[in-house]
């Protein structure tokens, strides 16, 4: 097990800097919180691709090409969004998790977003109206998905974990991770930028998105196998 509380007072700003430190150590020196790392952020990456080119999608659509199109059209997003995800959490979400085990569920979300990313490459042609529309139904899939089935997943991930794990590496991947994943998604979105015709901007999207993509399942199956293994043995990484 790992550390409990440790004194109060003064310090706070080197006692921050420690930690922030520390948990990039952990992260970098144990393969399992690394994984985890990949599977709770690589998700971010292609998100923010996929929204992108929703959004290039809606400009280019003239029923949203207008500031009041637009947010009319994202506030449809947001609603299909959160129904969707209600709705899987109602169904139970727990029960995926309780039938097939951890494992599944990392593996079915990458596996899940991988098909929709191909079926967009496949339709990539299409005109841009049925585009938006079939782009839509992806975004709304991967967001209601990762609330269904990858949030669940991540939380758990860190059951066979010590508490500095739990904490400094935990914190780090939240913050930190979370915010390199959308920024390397931004350096992405900028080279789609450059790309005019929206069927290729789309298909090269895909293709970048597909790559992160296997390397996020590589990590979802290492994770899964070992937090099994780990359960099975009562033991933690520390």
């Amino acid at each position: 097990g790992g550390g409990g509380g440790g004194g109060g007072g003064g310090g706070g700003g080197d006692k921050k800097k420690t930690g922030f430190f520390e948990g990039i150590k952990l992260i970098l020196t144990r393969p399992y919180v690394l994984g985890i790392l990949c599977v709770s952020t690589l998700y971010e990456v292609i998100s923010t691709i996929t929204d992108y080119q929703m959004k290039v999608l809606a400009h280019e659509t003239p029923a949203y090409a207008t500031a009041e199109g637009l947010t009319s059209f994202l506030g449809m997003f947001g609603m299909a969004t959160n129904s969707l995800a209600l709705l899987l959490a109602l169904l139970g979400t727990s029960y995926l998790m309780r039938r097939f085990g951890l494992r599944f569920c990392l593996l079915a979300y990458p596996l899940s977003v991988a098909a929709t990313s191909a079926v967009m490459f496949y339709f990539a042609t299409l005109p841009i109206a049925s585009l938006l529309w079939l782009t839509f139904v992806v975004m709304v899939l991967t967001k209601g998905l990762s609330y269904a089935l990858n949030n669940p997943a991540k939380e758990m991930m860190y059951i066979p974990t010590s508490t500095d794990v739990k904490y400094k590496a935990k914190s780090w991947i939240d913050v930190f991770g979370g915010r390199t994943a959308k920024a390397f998604g931004s350096f992405v979105t900028n080279f789609l930028k450059t790309i005019p015709a929206p069927s290729d901007m789309m298909r090269t999207g895909v293709i970048i998105s597909i790559g992160i993509i296997g390397v996020w399942l590589v990590a979802a199956h290492r994770v899964g196998r070992k937090f099994q293994q780990l359960t099975a043995r009562d033991e933690i990484v520390s």
